[in-house]
């Protein structure tokens, strides 16, 4: 799985990704991004699985970045704010961790999105309805 981190905070980004190393050895790492325009830009031509951000940023927040990228990415939000949690849900966030990040609700919430990850999309869910459709018309099996 493919992540990028994107945190105003250089000592923010470290943790992350140390969290990440210690936690999760298959996901790699492939951005470190003090701003959402430098982590946009990345993306148009790379694809990103997951993100850790950070809400109270300057420019873009994470909230309206969030709400830019491709609705497969998942996200992570990283903030010292609790109260944009419920504001976490606008944009299907995978999780909401507060900091200082426990080491046990960070490998709950990548686990969450590592199984998030490989569950079919809805394309993939309407290809295999269809294929098995055909498949049972080809044999002849009523419905």
């Amino acid at each position: 799985m493919k992540c990028i981190i994107i945190d105003d905070e250089p000592l923010a980004r470290e943790t992350i990704e140390s969290l990440i190393k210690e936690n999760s050895p298959n996901m790699e790492i492939v951005g470190r991004y003090n701003q959402t325009q430098s982590a946009a830009t990345y993306m148009e031509s790379n694809p990103v699985d997951l993100v850790f951000l950070d809400i109270q940023m300057p420019g873009t927040t994470g909230l309206e970045f969030a709400k830019s990228i491709p609705q497969k990415t998942l996200v992570i939000f990283t903030t010292a704010y609790s109260e944009y949690a419920v504001d976490s849900y606008e944009v299907d966030a995978i999780d909401y961790l507060t900091k200082p990040i426990d080491d046990e609700r960070f490998k709950k919430a990548v686990q969450k999105a590592i199984l998030e990850g490989q569950a079919p999309d809805e394309e993939d869910l309407s290809r295999k309805k269809t294929e098995i459709t055909v498949e049972d018309i080809r044999q002849g099996i009523d419905f």
